[in-house]
């Protein structure tokens, strides 16, 4: 096997490593389709019960379900049991134990149900 033959098959041996490093990193950026959470990922999301995290940080729920192209969180710290409808859409990023909304705080209550 030449070299150009050798460089090009351990390129590809890299892309592939890589591909898969970013699947199972558990990081993911919503609008970066190398990076999206994938179908199957989000009932990882529910199952562990995952806390969403509003733009400045604030915990506002743990993630319970999908519905459509929503999510729902469920905010069991406030003694007024909250819960909101969130559109996928609004999601920055999951980290494996955070889920990152690109909303503030003050805007959450707006998708109460």
């Amino acid at each position: 096997m030449d070299k150009n033959n050798k460089d090009i098959e351990h390129r590809s041996s890299f892309e592939e490593t890589t591909t898969q490093i970013r699947s199972d990193c558990g990081s993911a950026h919503i609008d970066d389709p190398d990076n999206a959470i994938l179908v199957d990922s989000w009932s990882k999301i529910y199952d562990s019960k995952a806390l969403a995290k509003t733009k400045e940080g604030m915990l506002c729920g743990n993630v319970v379900a999908e519905y459509n192209d929503n999510i729902v969180l469920i905010d069991f710290a406030t003694s007024n049991l909250q819960e909101y409808l969130v559109p996928k859409s609004i999601i920055e990023r999951y980290d494996g134990e955070y889920l990152y909304l690109t909303i503030p705080h003050d805007v959450l209550p707006s998708y109460g149900y």
